[in-house]
């Protein structure tokens, strides 16, 4: 968890936001000025970002839904109910996509243009990968929303929730202390594993949360981001990046970054404090959800 060097030559990173309108510990004044909170922080700093809405989470007057597309952001699909298509029948699961694509496409005025998987799961084999991808990108016209730049931010964001909770604010001024390092820790690695895997680094896809983690401390990470070189660029930017434009070789139930499921695929060198850094954490902070 210790801070990993800055990188030192600028690069570019597209900020998206997954679980609109929230996920884990609920906001202390309530979703809206959660939200708010997210959204104002980016404004004040001119920073893109994409709002993925898991549809069944928000009422069908939008409220949350519309307090992103005032302030000018552009929202995408993750889902009807965020279900995993490791773990459910993929026609089923497609049912739900398609449900989400209507109701933002009735919310917004019209069609999104992005879909994120939930979990990052795109399918357990190839068959039903390449069917979902088929669907998703076919019928719906969507583009899928990789990730280069995952992290174990949610858990940090799960036991912090839980700390404030609890009314037990050292613990979670604890917490926070080690966001930022873990973040600027997981983009060091994506810029690594880019290099390795593509021979330069990428146009970098952040993954973040709408969570209460986020909304007291996304302005930290986003500055420290932008200290190490960071220069915030629209989804659309980072994704027409090249290696994107790649085959997803990968098949099976892991929910990894996008350099590890392209060609030679290597899902077993997912960074990861899963093992001893996060069983420390939990035995120190509290458990989290799994």
């Amino acid at each position: 968890m210790a801070e990993a060097p800055a990188p030192s030559a600028p690069f570019e990173i597209a900020v998206t936001i997954d679980d609109v309108p929230w996920v884990g510990p609920a906001y202390a004044e309530g979703r809206a000025k959660g939200n708010a909170a997210v959204i104002d922080t980016l404004k004040q700093r001119g920073v893109p970002a994409v709002a993925f809405v898991v549809c069944s989470r928000e009422p069908e007057a939008g409220p949350v839904v519309r307090q992103w597309l005032d302030a000018g952001f552009e929202l995408g699909n993750h889902h009807l109910d965020h279900s995993d298509l490791s773990r459910v029948d993929p026609e089923e699961w497609l049912d739900g996509a398609r449900a989400c694509h209507t109701a933002l496409t009735r919310w917004i005025g019209k069609a999104p243009r992005y879909f994120r998987y939930p979990f990052l799961h795109n399918g357990p084999t190839a068959e039903i990968r390449d069917r979902v991808r088929g669907v998703l990108t076919g019928e719906l016209g969507q583009t899928i929303a990789r990730v280069s730049v995952d992290n174990h931010e949610w858990k940090i964001a799960e036991l912090y929730g839980k700390a404030l909770e609890a009314g037990d604010t050292a613990r979670a001024d604890a917490l926070a202390a080690l966001y930022v390092p873990h973040m600027l820790a997981a983009t060091a690695h994506a810029q690594a594993m880019a290099r390795a895997k593509f021979g330069r680094d990428v146009r970098h896809v952040l993954l973040l949360h709408q969570n209460t983690l986020n909304a007291h401390h996304l302005g930290r990470l986003l500055d420290a981001l932008a200290a190490a070189g960071a220069r915030f660029v629209t989804l659309e930017r980072a994704l027409a990046d090249p290696s994107y434009a790649k085959p997803d070789a990968y098949a099976g139930t892991k929910g990894i970054a996008w350099a590890y499921r392209v060609s030679p695929v290597t899902p077993d060198a997912e960074w990861t404090f899963e093992n001893e850094s996060w069983r420390a954490l939990r035995a120190r902070f509290g458990s989290a959800a799994k």
